[in-house]
């Protein structure tokens, strides 16, 4: 077994958190704090209370989660080739690495509806024409 450095205490013989619920009696099995008798959620000074109203304020947003979209410019997609360029940005950058799986996912996914969109509204268009000439011919007969 490796020797850990002077002043460390392995895992399982550091002190746990001293909080008892009143309404359980059950203790909290977190780790104490080295300074305290009292885990991160349980202990009371201040600073400790400060740095966990932050925390809960950060929420799980991640303060580092800029990948190859931060500077990419925003415009509109409103034909299939815009959205081919865009696609094809996005493949490129995956492959580069730039971009997480999951990100490629949700974005490859929003691509295939805003393409089933791009094309209806292209079909409602010629289909609105048609009816206009269509209307047009009639009216003249």
């Amino acid at each position: 077994m490796s020797e850990l450095p002077e002043g460390q205490v392995p895992e399982l013989q550091r002190p746990r958190c001293a909080y008892v619920s009143k309404s359980t009696g059950a203790g909290c099995l977190a780790y104490a704090l080295k300074d305290s008798e009292f885990c991160f959620y349980h202990d009371q000074r201040p600073e400790t209370v400060a740095k966990r109203l932050k925390a809960l304020k950060k929420g799980g947003k991640k303060t580092n989660s800029h990948d190859g979209l931060v500077d990419w410019p925003q415009s509109p997609i409103d034909s299939l080739e815009g959205l081919r360029n865009a696609l094809s940005r996005l493949f490129n950058a995956g492959a580069a690495g730039e971009l997480a799986t999951a990100r490629l996912t949700a974005l490859a996914s929003l691509g295939n509806a805003l393409s089933k969109t791009i094309e209806g509204s292209a079909v409602e268009r010629r289909l609105a024409e048609l009816e206009r000439k269509v209307f047009k011919e009639t009216k003249e007969d």
